[in-house]
């Protein structure tokens, strides 16, 4: 998760010492708690190997939420995580 993590924040042209990372990783943190045993429960991933991109996913929604943009194309398109997150975390 960390390695897709700075790749984002690269891709972005984010530092690792922006100030604002601190609380971005915890609303994102925060948001991975919250789907992923939701996402386990309902089967809608099998295992950890799914846990990198939900997190994506979920930093990504962090980002915005901090007012980052965040383009579609860095995203992978995942057509299991995008319904997923529209459904349990609107």
């Amino acid at each position: 998760m960390e390695e897709a993590q700075y790749g984002l924040l690269s891709r972005l042209n984010i530092s690792l010492f922006d100030k604002r990372l601190r609380d971005i990783r915890g609303k994102a943190f925060e948001l991975f708690e919250q789907a992923w045993p939701l996402a386990i429960g309902q089967r809608i991933f099998s295992g950890e190997e799914d846990a990198a991109p939900l997190y994506i996913y979920c930093l990504a929604r962090a980002l915005i939420s901090f007012g980052v943009k965040v383009p579609e194309e860095l995203l992978r398109r995942d057509e299991k995580i995008i319904p997923f997150l529209k459904e349990k975390l609107p």
